[in-house]
């Protein structure tokens, strides 16, 4: 497909009919990538289940813990730049040329930096999660790398609305990363193999995802901006922080348990974790899809009034998926990843509550990244974090990795309940119009299905 104009907005694709500024079209839309999402998450969950059963605790306790380290250090050094693509492609109107040059300078540049990093941390950090320090280093770049790939590349198909392309990656990514599990069988030393597959998977992912953007948007011209990339930057780096607070906050506390209990103790919250997991996709999905659309909608009025609609319906779904789960946990863990898991049926019961307050952070830090308002998701965010670090340190010590599932619990439920009272305080809509769906969201959801189902 080729644009008529660097900075005209294309059409989604046309198998999905464009009604812009629809409501029925942006629930549609994120219906259909809610479907790659599930495709997705449940790979991802099966590629848990193998891992647990075939590493045993203690590797698998190792495994959570590099992927952990991973996240928190592509997050680290991405700087916020996947939505300010969207956020500059839309609101700013800038020429993709621009962007998509930018982007790729930026990650040129985060490659070398964590090069740096890396060497200089098998110099002078020991690095201990089963594996060769080494090995551990250099999958760590890779890995870093990659990820930081996806994420930037990824808010550039978003700000484009090629729905059908992140839809297609999605299911793509989940593909690789079973292929990269089942792969380990093939070899001895399953927990090296499992460590660098998986890091491999992810590197043909992030390659490829690039050059389907590039292939999609083509022909472009080599323009790099700095002052635009300084001006992505500096809307990007609230947003980098707010993630990385909200993430240390959520992945904090496996690293943690880890470190004081050792692997085991990592293994049996990373089962847990994965059951919190299944409740993330659908505000992860509508969040993906919600920055896109706020930033391309006029009037903050309607803004407001979307965003509080949008996080009420997907709170009645996840909290529906919440409930299911609550029931069948014990014989999920027990008999799904192996009775040697049993102890991480508590800790999973308690992050699940917890998970309620997560769902509004994940919807409507979107609404503040779109009006550029981004430090009262960071006062949610250091004050979630400042109390589940206290609860932890009180808790932990007695109560092991039952203490850090209360902490985290805990933190996340005031996250969520501040995100919903800066919400009203910034736009005057009602808390209970972010909560309590009514009569018309039921009717929608009955035409959304059925509008699905035609299809």
């Amino acid at each position: 497909m080729r644009w008529r104009s660097s900075q005209e907005v294309p059409d989604i694709d046309p198998g999905l009919p464009a009604e812009p500024g629809n409501v029925m079209s942006f629930f549609r839309n994120t219906a259909v990538f809610m479907g790659s999402r599930t495709i997705y998450s449940l790979l991802v969950m099966l590629v848990g289940v193998l891992t647990a059963r075939w590493l045993g605790v203690d590797e698998r306790g190792h495994y959570a813990i590099f992927f952990a380290l991973t996240g928190l250090l592509s997050n680290a050094i991405n700087l916020g730049i996947a939505p300010s693509n969207t956020y500059f492609l839309n609101r700013e109107n800038q020429p993709l040329d621009v962007i998509f040059s930018n982007s790729a300078i930026f990650v040129l540049g985060v490659a070398v930096v964590l090069a740096t990093v890396c060497v200089g941390g098998a110099f002078f950090f020991p690095l201990s999660i089963g594996v060769g320090e080494d090995f551990a280093w250099g999958a760590l770049w890779l890995g870093g790398v990659s990820i930081v790939i996806d994420i930037v590349f990824s808010g550039i198909v978003l700000g484009r609305q090629l729905y059908w392309l992140q839809s297609i990656a999605v299911i793509v990514n989940a593909v690789l990363l079973l292929l990269a599990t089942l792969a380990i069988l093939l070899f001895d030393g399953m927990l090296v193999w499992a460590i660098g597959l998986r890091v491999v998977a992810l590197a043909i992912f992030a390659l490829g995802l690039m050059l389907a953007l590039w292939w999609q948007v083509r022909p472009l011209t080599f323009a790099p901006s700095l002052p635009v990339l300084r001006a992505q930057l500096g809307y990007g780096v609230k947003n980098w922080f707010q993630n990385l607070v909200g993430l240390v906050n959520y992945r904090g506390y496996l690293l943690g348990v880890g470190a004081f209990f050792g692997p085991a103790a990592a293994a049996y919250f990373s089962v847990a974790m994965l059951l919190v997991e299944a409740t993330r996709f659908v505000p992860e999905t509508v969040g993906t899809m919600l920055l896109p659309k706020l930033v391309s909608t006029e009037g903050r009025e309607a803004s407001a009034a979307f965003a509080a609609r949008t996080a009420r319906n997907t709170f009645f779904l996840a909290i529906l998926t919440v409930a299911v789960l609550l029931l069948i946990t014990p014989l999920l863990i027990v008999y799904v990843f192996g009775s040697d898991y049993e102890p991480s049926i508590v800790a999973a019961e308690i992050m699940l509550i917890g998970s309620l307050g997560g769902f509004f952070y994940q919807i409507l830090t979107r609404y503040f990244s779109s009006e550029a308002k981004q430090r009262y998701t960071i006062y949610s965010a250091l004050a979630s974090l400042a109390v589940g670090g206290l609860l932890a340190v009180a808790l932990v010590p007695t109560l092991g990795f039952s203490g850090a599932a209360i902490a985290f619990a805990c933190g996340q439920l005031l996250s969520g309940g501040l995100m919903l009272y800066f919400f009203n305080r910034v736009t005057g809509v009602p808390i209970r119009q972010c909560l309590v769906i009514d009569r018309t969201d039921l009717e929608f959801f009955g035409n959304l299905i059925r509008r699905v189902a035609r299809r």
